[in-house]
């Protein structure tokens, strides 16, 4: 039985009405699995509905469907939160194992609605620093979440990075490259200064103009951002002030929207460490926009 890929009619939603709409964020695909075949995509798929079956936290109904489908093919709507719109994708349900769940991949119940609104764009590396090792690409890579969760806030990463530097743990960090067009994930290991500012060795910008490139730049629609929001640095040799033009063109504006871009220069030392990280919510808090754990549509899990 085939596997094949096609567009939906009409498929094209506006990003304003998203909110209040879920599905299940496909967060890895498995080796030899079912999803990795039909060509779905890890951090930007969200599977919507499967055959006539609009999904739901709860997954024990969408389970139950495919253990009766088992060796048969299902249709997925799948939307995609880059190219933000639908597509319908034909598949072979697996026979569930150990290690390998219904559709050979995992996911996480999430809003579809700022699905790709919190990422990081990689500008500049430190030779021979946490990041250099790792090998972040400057302009190409963008860090957008972690193996578990992608981010809901511009908070998460510098919490991660400071808890990783001060207790001494490799931070795992899930990558979108423009080379590849895909994710992949790397760990690193944040170090420290004797001040106690932790170290990643790159430099880093957020906002409308660093968010992931779409790649049908045919169907580029003009994204909004409510985050305009300056947010002060500490004045160092090596940060980079996002109000102050003087140092780096930083603000740029259009017929539709006015943004400000943020740089975070995280060689030396962190201007992660302006923000309050002790008040930065738990990333998997249930009253975010992320509203449950990952599941692999495994009957056993």
């Amino acid at each position: 039985m085939g596997i094949e890929s096609s567009k939906s009619a009409n498929s094209e939603v506006e990003s304003d009405e998203l909110e209040g709409h879920y599905g299940y964020r496909i967060m890895k695909l498995l080796e030899n699995g079912s999803g990795i075949r039909a060509g779905l995509r890890a951090y930007e798929d969200f599977i919507v509905a499967v055959d006539d079956l609009i999904v739901e936290e709860e997954e024990e109904r969408i389970m139950e469907y495919l253990e009766e489908k088992t060796g048969h093919q299902v249709k997925l709507v799948v939307w995609n939160c880059l190219d933000e719109e639908e597509r319908e994708v034909l598949l072979v349900v697996n026979k569930p194992t150990k290690d390998m769940g219904y559709l050979g991949v995992i996911v996480r119940y999430e809003s579809l609605f700022e699905a790709a609104e919190y990422t990081w764009h990689v500008m500049s590396v430190v030779p021979n620093s946490p990041a250099d090792e790792v090998g972040l690409m400057p302009q190409l890579d963008y860090i957008v979440g972690t193996p578990s969760v992608a981010f809901r806030s511009y908070d998460t990463l510098p919490q991660l990075v400071y808890d990783a530097a001060h207790l001494q743990n490799s931070l795992d960090l899930m990558v979108w490259s423009q080379a590849t067009g895909k994710v992949r994930i790397i760990s690193v290991e944040p170090e420290i200064t004797e001040e106690g500012t932790p170290l990643l060795g790159c430099e880093l910008a957020k906002g409308l103009l660093h968010q992931l490139p779409r790649r049908n730049i045919s169907k580029t629609r003009t994204r909004h951002s409510k985050h305009t929001e300056t947010i002060e640095t500490p004045n160092t040799p090596n940060s980079v002030e996002s109000n102050d033009s003087s140092t780096k063109d930083t603000t740029h504006s259009n017929s539709m929207d006015t943004t400000t871009e943020e740089f975070y220069d995280t060689r030396s030392p962190s201007s992660f460490e302006a923000r309050n990280l002790e008040q930065v919510p738990d990333i998997d808090d249930p009253n975010k926009q992320t509203k449950s754990g990952s599941t692999t549509f495994n009957k056993n899990t």
